[in-house]
């Protein structure tokens, strides 16, 4: 993949071709309540928009017999206001904005995006999915590229075995996790990832697997009398 173009403000565009929307009723408007019930961010998006970007949208925002169909209203208190905001920006411009630098922004914004994976997963955005593992990858060379293993328990929470964003997980611990931080974190870890992690040491091994460790490096050291 070619670098992605950066902003003066150390701001990366990951580019994609755009769905071109007509907008031939431009006055339909769907509201999302996002959040908790008791005081979720309300955000206002064109219907064509969001029809054209989710089919599980526009089944239940075309159909009277639900309650989004009838009202229009479309009520999401399992995520958050940062990740709709990138599934907003997504469906308007299948483009995300993403920090480039600055470790606690970075951190903050893997978390968004982890959420906005877990999000395009259940409404069946795949290419918003496999942007955002682009976006993340994206940070492998870059100068405030955190480890997002912080994520492991939303993610292993929120997804099913075999999610290829736990298998990212996964892949980005073995690849780059030093073992003395999964010690000192595996406390916070999932059982399940930890799980996971070990599986893929042990199917990496190939070949290595026939080569014998000698006895003695087992050997509990003797005293010379």
């Amino acid at each position: 993949m070619s670098a992605p173009p950066v902003s003066p403000g150390g701001e990366l565009t990951l580019q994609r071709p755009k769905t071109i929307v007509s907008f031939c009723d431009p006055e339909s408007i769907v509201t999302f309540l996002i959040g908790p019930i008791d005081k979720p961010a309300r955000f206002l998006i064109h219907k064509e928009v969001v029809c054209k970007s989710s089919k599980v949208f526009a089944a239940a925002l075309s159909n009277c017999n639900f309650i989004e169909g009838q009202t229009q209203t479309y009520r999401l208190d399992d995520t958050t206001a940062r990740a709709f905001r990138m599934l907003m920006q997504w469906m308007y411009a299948h483009e995300l904005i993403l920090l480039e630098t600055g470790r606690e922004q970075i951190v903050k914004q893997n978390l968004a995006l982890v959420e906005t994976w877990i999000l395009a997963d259940k409404f069946d955005l795949p290419a918003l999915q496999n942007y955002i593992i682009e976006a993340i990858y994206s940070q492998l060379s870059g100068p405030s590229f955190h480890l997002p293993i912080y994520t492991s328990r939303l993610v292993y929470g929120q997804t099913a075995s075999g999610s290829p964003l736990r298998k990212l997980m996964v892949s980005l611990a073995v690849g780059y996790m030093e073992a003395g931080l999964l010690y000192e974190v595996r406390e916070f870890l999932p059982y399940d990832f930890l799980l996971d992690i070990t599986a893929s040491f042990i199917e990496g091994r190939g070949s290595r697997r026939t080569e014998r460790i000698p006895s003695s490096t087992f050997y509990v050291k003797v005293e010379d009398a």
